[in-house]
């Protein structure tokens, strides 16, 4: 649950950004009341400069978790230890599965990143 309500929040950059923002839309408020249009129309610019960058960070920290996330499903042991018994394989890439990491599907059994192409590729149907 940590992780959920970290990653909600951001990284520490885009939570100043986040402050800054909200500051300078109050300036621009009391800019606009006290009659500064100019003052107001520089605040503005600058935050629609911040709300950029903002949203270069964001894309950067999506593509980061998406990474991560990618890397983490793909460094799995190929080979999975079963004593006693031979180790079920993926119809379609042969990797060797668990009873709980694979679904048979249409009579074949199906890792779950095969499973996942299968769904998109034939059923339009993404996991992700």
């Amino acid at each position: 649950m940590a992780n959920l309500s970290k990653r909600k929040q951001g990284t520490p950059e885009s939570q100043r950004l986040k402050k800054e923002i909200t500051r300078l839309e109050s300036k621009i408020e009391r800019a606009y009341l006290a009659g500064h249009d100019e003052y107001a129309t520089r605040l503005e610019a600058k935050v629609t400069a911040l709300e950029e960058r903002s949203a270069e960070i964001k894309a950067l920290d999506e593509e980061k978790a998406r990474e991560e996330k990618r890397r983490k499903y793909w460094s799995r042991p190929a080979q999975v230890e079963r004593p006693g018994k031979k180790p079920m394989l993926c119809t379609i890439c042969g990797m060797a599965t668990t009873p709980a990491d694979s679904e048979v599907v249409d009579k074949a059994r199906l890792c779950l990143g095969c499973l996942a192409w299968k769904l998109k590729a034939h059923h339009g149907f993404d996991l992700e």
